[in-house]
Order: C-alpha cells, then structure tokens, then sequence
C-alpha cells in the first residue's frame, strides 16, 4: 500500500498482498526461472524436498501452475 494526497491505494495485484511467503518464494522464482522440480526448489528456496513437493502439488491444485515436463513446474499461462 502506498500513501498519496488523497489517502491510501494499493500498489500492484491485490493476491501478492496476501500470498503466504512459501507461496510468494515458488511463483518469484517461477517467474524469474521459468521452470523449476521438487528438488531444485528445494535447494534454491531452503525447504525440504517433501515440502516442496507438497507445495508445488498445492499450487497445481489451485491453478496457479502447470507441468511443464516429468518432474517440472512452470506458471500457468
């Protein structure tokens, strides 16, 4: 949010404002690598490989992503 004269605004896409941070960590490192597996994601972002497995099976579940190949993720278009 930022403060202009007239009061207060919110500055960007309302869901990056209430996106919990893990999910936050998968869809930046999405955008700015293109594809990404359990394990690499593991390692890039500190998690455990079942957590990253679990998360990218939770985003997949909600849309937000797709399979881009065996074992890989990528935003969905």
């Amino acid at each position: 949010m930022k403060l202009d004269g007239f009061g207060w605004y919110l500055d960007g896409e309302a869901e990056a404002f209430t996106m919990p941070e893990w999910k936050r960590q998968i869809v930046d490192y999405l955008k700015e690598h293109g594809t990404v597996s359990p394990k690499d994601l593991a390692e890039k972002c500190n998690m455990n490989i079942n957590t990253a497995q679990q998360n990218l099976r939770r985003l997949l579940k909600e849309g937000l992503i797709e399979k881009s190949g065996f074992g890989t993720y990528t935003l969905k278009q």
